[in-house]
């Protein structure tokens, strides 16, 4: 009996503390970046589900959004949605931001220049949607980037060069 009350107690230790001496809270997304996603989400509209991004929600609750441990948005993506609307260039000041998936979605228009300002960004995942125009030059600014789909739009023109500069791509779906 007495070994059984040492391992609750123990499991309530391990379920409250994530590491020694640290109390596992909900982290809440960081001001800055609660306010670039709001932006988007204005932009937007709304999900397909009709939820949105609650100020009251730690990172893990967030629809869509995943954050670090300082709860700055790391990854955001959503996917069968009808936006029927650009990405807004109020992503770029989701300056953590390393993967960007928004998929079935109905995106129009082109990718934006203030994309390629998102320094680390590593993954970029756009398919099916109905973006145009050619990739940009300067999609070489994400030096970072392993992943880039881009399949089932309607982008024009050539493969740009550009993308040759991108050391760091394992996957290219174009």
């Amino acid at each position: 009996m007495k070994n059984h009350l040492v391992l609750q107690l123990l499991l309530l230790l391990l379920t409250c503390f994530g590491q020694p001496g640290m109390l596992v809270t909900a982290r809440r997304i960081q001001t800055a970046d609660f306010k670039v996603l709001s932006q988007v989400l204005a932009a937007w509209g709304s999900f397909a589900d009709g939820k949105t991004w609650s100020a009251n929600s730690d990172c893990s609750t967030v629809q869509g959004v995943t954050c670090d441990a300082d709860g700055y948005v790391i990854s955001l993506a959503t996917a069968g949605n009808a936006f029927y609307k650009p990405i807004p260039d109020a992503v770029s000041g989701l300056q953590h931001l390393t993967y960007l998936a928004i998929t079935s979605s109905h995106l129009v228009g082109s990718l934006p220049a203030a994309l390629f300002n998102l320094p680390l960004l590593s993954g970029i995942k756009l398919s099916v949607n109905h973006l145009s125009g050619s990739i940009p030059d300067d999609i070489s600014k994400l030096t970072g980037l392993t992943y880039l789909y881009l399949a089932q739009n309607g982008f024009s023109g050539s493969v740009p060069d550009a993308l040759s500069h991108l050391s760091q791509l394992i996957r290219l779906y174009l």
